[in-house]
């Protein structure tokens, strides 16, 4: 039975990981602003600033949570970091959040455990995140520095999926596919989109600074973890996840 729960939990999680994919995705398409999301998406739903340290929007669920309001939240600047969550999981979370903003990569999606509360006086509780790049956001020397977050009560994971789904109504593909594509790297989802535009191995390397050798490796790498055989699923992976 042990096994069962944590094959069940670990699908969860990543259903989580493609909605907030898609979540992203739309807001990038300008189908929803940030409040109405936040209003209709179960769970808490934030903008983080990662550069200036600061919470930039919270919705209702998750000032509930934390019993202030999106603007006290705000004011706080950089003690809001400080004031919810266990000190050694935030600096893991700005590890994680640094190396996300250096990426550029607004394809990724991680997730992350975390505990809160919303005072000294209330017990922790685990909160289960998943964040990505908020690509609609302000640039810092180039690069994104605010992340969008889904956070959703451990014990809910499962119920609040299920809403999240039906909520988004993603796209069929990139949600069927998006564990695939999750197993990408930045150097293989660059070559990708070049070899959906048509781009050949010797244009790729030249580009790229790399062997052919090297490209051909990647290539390999690319269809053994889409599982993809020719250029026209090249091509749909590639529309699929904006990356052309």
């Amino acid at each position: 039975m042990a096994s069962d729960k944590k094959i069940s939990q670990k699908e969860t999680a990543m259903r989580l990981q493609q909605q907030t994919y898609t979540l992203e995705k739309q807001l990038g398409q300008k189908l929803y602003s940030i409040e109405e999301i936040g209003e209709i998406i179960p769970g808490v739903v934030l903008i983080d600033d990662f550069i200036q340290k600061s919470n930039d929007y919270m919705n209702n669920a998750g000032c509930n949570v934390l019993r202030h309001t999106s603007e006290e939240l705000n004011l706080m600047g950089d003690k809001y970091f400080t004031e919810f969550f266990v000190p050694s999981e935030i600096s893991q979370i700005f590890r994680m959040a640094r190396e996300l903003i250096l990426s550029g990569d607004g394809s990724r999606v991680n997730c992350f455990y975390q505990r809160l509360r919303p005072d000294q006086d209330s017990p922790f509780e685990w909160y289960h995140m998943t964040t990505k790049l908020f690509t609609e956001g302000e640039k810092d020397s180039g690069l994104f520095r605010k992340m969008i977050m889904v956070g959703t009560k451990v014990t809910d994971m499962n119920i609040n999926s299920n809403k999240f789904n039906r909520i988004l109504e993603e796209n069929e593909f990139a949600a069927r596919n998006y564990h695939r594509f999750s197993r990408l790297t930045k150097r293989e989802k660059e070559i990708l989109a070049l070899l959906a535009q048509g781009y050949r191995v010797k244009d790729i390397a030249e580009k790229l600074f790399v062997s052919e050798s090297t490209v051909n490796q990647h290539r390999k790498n690319i269809g053994h973890k889409l599982e993809i055989k020719n250029v026209t699923q090249i091509v749909k992976y590639a529309l699929a996840f904006d990356l052309i």
